[in-house]
């Protein structure tokens, strides 16, 4: 069992009566029986024998069930983006090669990752949880979020949405031992699964608001591109990344909406972290001259240099969304 701080134990086993509590209550039944069911059918779809004959229904099937894909209204979507670029036979013998390749994991979720363009850690992480809760933990906005709560942060990289195998690997190290921990007479054996359980009652059951423990979270900027994408298609917005607006514009998110007898529009997301601010600028500049260009959204913290933009506003997970309109000219914010 790996070894943590005293102040973590004792966060952990402030929780435990609840949370045990939690596992008798009808709800908590549901949630454990819910996941007992989902390890079996993901387990029987991916297994080693199941996936020579795995079909792009199949994974369709997996990626509705998913968690990681609840804010899709349209569930083809997250489908979509991943087979424009990976075929099914591609698909089938990377998962293949993750779940029962005798490489070492961390090398075998590298390429993964690497090659399946359109899947984040979350939909992987919660597909290999299922299949093996024993070894793999799921890494989601939520579980990270109750492992800030709990005070890892200087034990893993809770800020971090994309995490490497290494990273990995070293979490689910983390997960395991903090399932010896849940183990008691009644809740033997816990494997990762019920640890995701634990950190969902932590984030959702016990009142505590991330807000409340750090307004300046650090982001990572393709976990807000996927946020930004969630949002819009849950709004009803036809939705794409990394677009090609106009000749070297290449922006980060675009939400398109057919109007009528209008035509199309489009609201353009640019996710900053780091970088040149007036580079930033340049991109934009060059994508309003896309005439269906309604709006100019750049996406960042506060603790970015971007005095040049006016009318800050809060939004989602700390950000702050800072609109530009088209009446406003963004050469002259170029020489603020």
């Amino acid at each position: 069992m790996m070894a943590f701080p005293e102040e973590v134990v004792q966060a952990i086993k402030k929780h435990l009566p609840g949370f045990y509590a939690f596992l008798k209550s009808e709800e908590g039944k549901r949630w454990l029986e819910e996941r007992e069911q989902r390890a079996k059918e993901f387990s029987g779809m991916l297994s080693k024998e199941a996936l020579k004959k795995f079909t792009e229904a199949d994974f369709m099937k997996i990626m509705e069930k998913l968690w990681a894909n609840e804010l899709w209204s349209n569930k083809q979507y997250p489908v979509e983006r991943i087979f424009s670029s990976t075929k099914i036979e591609e698909l089938r013998e990377r998962l293949s090669d993750l779940l029962w390749s005798d490489k070492p994991f961390a090398q075998r979720y590298n390429e993964f990752m690497r090659n399946v363009k359109g899947m984040g850690p979350a939909q992987l992480t919660e597909i290999l949880a299922f299949v093996n809760p024993a070894e793999y933990g799921i890494w989601n906005r939520r579980s990270r979020d109750a492992l800030k709560i709990l005070g890892f942060e200087r034990i893993i990289p809770v800020n971090k949405y994309y995490i490497s195998g290494d990273e990995y690997e070293h979490v689910n190290s983390v997960l395991k031992g903090i399932a010896a921990l849940l183990e008691n007479e009644d809740f033997s054996n816990p494997d990762l699964l019920d640890v995701d359980l634990f950190l969902y009652y932590v984030t959702t059951k016990t009142g505590r608001i991330m807000m409340e423990l750090e307004v300046e979270e650090e982001f990572d900027h393709e976990e807000i591109k996927e946020i930004l994408l969630e949002i819009g298609q849950s709004l009803g917005f036809e939705v794409n990344s990394k677009v090609l607006l106009a000749p070297g514009a290449r922006v980060d998110v675009v939400w398109r909406a057919k109007i009528g007898n209008l035509g199309e529009v489009k609201y353009v997301f640019e996710v900053q972290k780091e970088g040149n601010v007036k580079s930033l600028l340049l991109n934009l500049l060059k994508a309003q001259s896309d005439r269906t260009v309604q709006k100019l959204v750049v996406v960042s913290n506060e603790e970015r240099d971007l005095r040049m933009f006016k009318g800050k506003q809060r939004d989602y997970h700390y950000l702050i969304n800072l609109f530009i309109g088209k009446s406003r000219k963004l050469d002259e914010l170029w020489n603020y």
